[in-house]
C-alpha cells in the first residue's frame, strides 16, 4: 500500500530518474519517443488518426520501484495486458527506456483515451507509483499515484 510518506520519499529520489527516462511506443511506422515535459507532434498525428484526445503510459513491472526478477514483470505485464484487452482499451506496446546505462528497460502500455482517474486506479492496482499521460497539443506530464 502507498502511503503518502513512502510515496513522499521517493518522490524526492525518483522523479529525476523518471525525467530522464524516455517513453517509447512501437507503431506501425516506427518507434514514438515521449518525454516529460516534451511536445511530440508525431504522438499528435498518432492521436488524430485513433481520434483520441488523451494518453497514459502505463506498466506492472517492477511495483513500487523496487526491480523485480524479469520473470516476474513479464508475468505481471501480461495479467495487465490482458485486463486492458478485457476491458476494450485500445493500446500499443511501449518501454520505459532510461538514460543512466545499468537501469534495464521496463515493459509498458500506451493505452489511448484513458483518463487520469482511470489510469491512477490501474497503476494503483499494480502498486506503481506514478505514470506518465499526456493530450492533443500539449507536453507529457508525470503523474503520481496517490
Amino acid at each position: 500500500m502507498v502511503t503518502s510518506e513512502n510515496l513522499t520519499t521517493a518522490r524526492k529520489r525518483l522523479e529525476a530518474a523518471y525525467r530522464r527516462t524516455t517513453y517509447r511506443v512501437s507503431t506501425a511506422s516506427g518507434p514514438v519517443d515521449i518525454r516529460i515535459g516534451v511536445r511530440n507532434a508525431a504522438l499528435d498525428r498518432i492521436l488524430d488518426q485513433h481520434r483520441i484526445s488523451e494518453w497514459i503510459v502505463v506498466t506492472a513491472s517492477n511495483p513500487g520501484s523496487r526491480v523485480l526478477p524479469e520473470h516476474e514483470n513479464v508475468r505481471r505485464n501480461a495479467v495487465l495486458e490482458q485486463m486492458l484487452a478485457d476491458a476494450g482499451w485500445q493500446y500499443l506496446h511501449a518501454s520505459g527506456v532510461p538514460d543512466e546505462s545499468g537501469w534495464q528497460p521496463e515493459r509498458s502500455f500506451f493505452v489511448f483515451g484513458m483518463t487520469k482517474p482511470d489510469a491512477i486506479a490501474v497503476a494503483k492496482r499494480w502498486d506503481q507509483w506514478a505514470i506518465v499521460s499526456g493530450a492533443r497539443d500539449s507536453v507529457s506530464e508525470l503523474v503520481w499515484v496517490e
